[in-house]
């Protein structure tokens, strides 16, 4: 049995989502892209921010490294515009201290104002 047939949809999106990071590491970024398309949807209906915000990094990644940065600078920018809505939440006010977390909103930063 899958994972989504468990009824373990976070697990499965989440798997999905280190996959298409795994493909854009070895550089098949098509791929990736369709995975990480797919992703985004589910993500959305499961509203799962974290993982939402990480699909769009990834999309930014993706997209920038096949050569498609103005594209990619829109990602990058849902993915930093999620993170400051998550750091005005309550009790999150530590949320960047997160290294992962802190990675993505520095490069999501960088490349978001490279395109600018």
């Amino acid at each position: 049995m899958n994972a989504d047939s468990l009824d373990f949809k976070y697990l499965s999106l989440e798997g999905s989502v280190d996959l298409a990071e795994a493909l854009i590491k070895s550089r098949n970024y098509s791929q990736a892209l369709q995975e990480l398309q797919t992703a985004l949807s589910k993500s959305e209906k499961q509203g799962s921010r974290f993982l939402t915000l990480r699909i769009h990094y990834l999309f930014g990644d993706a997209l920038r490294l096949s050569g498609n940065g103005a594209e990619a600078a829109g990602h990058y920018g849902q993915a930093r515009q999620l993170l400051d809505d998550m750091k005005k939440e309550p009790g999150a006010e530590h949320l960047l201290d997160r290294s992962d977390l802190k990675t993505i909103y520095d490069d999501a930063t960088r490349w978001t104002q490279a395109k600018s």
